[in-house]
């Protein structure tokens, strides 16, 4: 099973046809599961995983389609589940389709010394896609402890929240604006007070569910518009609380008005 922000797949069933089946990249965790029992790895660096035990080595009849080259195997079938993470630090060369091989720098310009990677591991029954989005998102993005010297009216706050375990708040920002207006600066003397914001959610463990969301303010209107924020697809009804409906893996973008 694959972890991060977005999804989890089972392989080999792929959701993209023509998908490589024997690696896979992620952001926050990998989980490997065989429906009982599940191992979840954390990990702080992005990381390109390869699951050797995966390929086949058989030998395969004159005709046959071919499978991918066997990596890292010295025999198959292997005597326990084997996972390679790769870090890549520096590329010298590029085989690429419009230029053809080309010279590249190092990816991480000034990096010297010694390189830290961080790992967590934690064992289960069966795969839960909420507590492994939980338990990657924690250990990748920590956060961070500070000592006041007052009490807080509330021990706990949130400014945005979901009601859905499998629905994950990506991005509050305010609305894209590309209509040039004039202003040469990009500090205008006289600012416009933003009241239009898009609020996009994810739903990773493949469940549709309607989601209650709660913001700190009042919603004067509110609609569902593509990714790149500049079509309209459909208007929402029920602003207070403002309640979406969001189908399994799917990235919903709002956009919202406020009073």
């Amino acid at each position: 099973m694959r972890g991060g922000q977005k999804w989890f797949e089972t392989l080999p069933d792929d959701y993209l046809p023509g998908a490589r089946w024997d690696s896979v990249s992620t952001q926050h965790l990998i989980g490997l599961t065989d429906g009982k029992s599940t191992a979840l790895v954390a990990h702080r660096q992005a990381y390109h995983w390869i699951f050797p035990g995966f390929v086949s080595t058989k030998l395969r009849p004159k005709g046959a389609a071919a499978e991918f080259p066997a990596i890292y195997t010295g025999k198959f079938p292997l005597p326990e589940a084997t996972l390679y993470s790769r870090a890549v630090r520096e590329g010298s060369q590029a085989d690429t389709h419009d230029l053809g091989i080309i010279n590249i720098p190092t990816v991480e310009p000034g990096v010297m010394g010694n390189m830290v990677f961080e790992y967590a591991f934690a064992g289960g029954g069966v795969f839960d896609p909420v507590r492994a989005w939980k338990m990657g998102a924690d250990f990748d993005l920590p956060l961070r402890p500070q000592y006041v010297d007052y009490r807080p009216t509330d021990l706990t706050r949130s400014f945005f929240s979901v009601d859905q375990p499998n629905v994950e708040i990506v991005t509050v920002k305010s609305l894209s604006e590309n209509v040039i207006r004039g202003e040469v600066s990009s500090a205008p003397l006289d600012p416009t007070v933003t009241k239009s914001f898009v609020l996009r959610l994810q739903e990773f463990a493949g469940r549709a569910v309607d989601v209650k969301v709660q913001l700190p303010v009042r919603i004067k209107s509110a609609s569902i518009v593509n990714l790149t924020e500049n079509r309209t697809i459909s208007q929402v009804d029920k602003t207070e609380p403002l309640t979406l409906s969001i189908k399994p893996y799917q990235t919903l973008s709002v956009k919202i008005d406020i009073e």
